[in-house]
């Protein structure tokens, strides 16, 4: 052998309690964010980003992927203990499992990311070309919710171009510009786009977006923008974490079924 019976042993209760200890870690990050932030996606959602918004900030995934982790420590911790062969063949057969699910959750949180910002990017403008500012209910509500996002978020525009305005072409900006008088000009932005409230005139009459988000009248990003890097971002952090994962994963499997099948200690 490679490895000595007590070698493989206590490099088994070591990665059993990282295991316990990376599991703990995660449920209490993502109890934290929950007790943080209890209301924040549940007012005023926009129906378009429901699903991102699930990618983007979605604790229950790391409370649920950190009790998967606090789970397998602890049953490899008592199996390697005990040495007990039932409890051995378990968690061989709970990681074999566990790393299935990582490869299955890496593929759809891929594909998704490759089509979800296409599909809501088409919605999200129509439906701001169409429905911004309309004095229905169910515009007023969608107004709502597009102006407390971009506060929430800090961004500004829906077209995934920093320098166009999509709210030009909006129902808003007739109404807002209705009484507009020679010499006036006219109000380009919503107030939720104005970066600081010392520069709100400056913001709400910007003409050119480019050199209002340079000059920091205007949020930075485009909001579609800011859901795409976000959303790669997240991609990317757990493919690492979850490459890693299984990696450990895949080595507790083995060295377990390697002292399942050594002689009794």
């Amino acid at each position: 052998m490679i490895l000595s019976g007590i070698v493989l042993r206590r490099l088994l209760l070591a990665s059993y309690t990282a295991f316990i200890l990376w599991g703990s870690i995660r449920i209490g990050f993502g109890a934290i964010d929950l007790i943080i932030k209890p209301k924040i996606e549940e007012s005023d959602k926009v129906e378009e980003f429901n699903e991102v918004d699930t990618f983007e900030n979605d604790r229950w995934t790391s409370i649920v992927f950190g009790l998967v982790s606090l789970l397998i420590g602890i049953l490899g911790l008592v199996a390697v203990l005990l040495n007990r062969r039932a409890m051995l063949m378990a968690i061989i057969s709970f990681l074999a499992v566990a790393i299935v699910m990582d490869v299955i959750l890496l593929v759809v949180a891929f594909t998704a990311t490759k089509s979800l910002s296409r599909v809501n990017k088409n919605a999200i403008e129509e439906k701001i070309v169409n429905q911004f500012g309309k004095e229905d209910s169910a515009s007023k509500k969608f107004t709502w919710s597009i102006e407390n996002y971009q506060k929430r978020e800090k961004c500004c525009g829906f077209s995934d171009n920093a320098e166009e305005n999509l709210f030009l072409r909006t129902p808003w900006y007739k109404q807002a510009n209705a009484n507009s008088t020679a010499g006036k000009k006219n109000v380009t932005l919503p107030l939720s786009c104005c970066l600081g409230m010392t520069s709100k005139e400056k913001c709400r009459v910007a003409v050119n977006m480019k050199e209002a988000r340079i000059n920091r009248y205007v949020f930075e990003k485009d909001c579609l923008t800011k859901i795409s890097d976000g959303l790669w971002f997240n991609l990317w952090s757990n493919l690492v974490w979850s490459v890693f994962g299984s990696c450990i994963k895949a080595f507790c499997l083995a060295a377990t079924m390697t002292r399942l099948l050594s002689p009794a200690e």
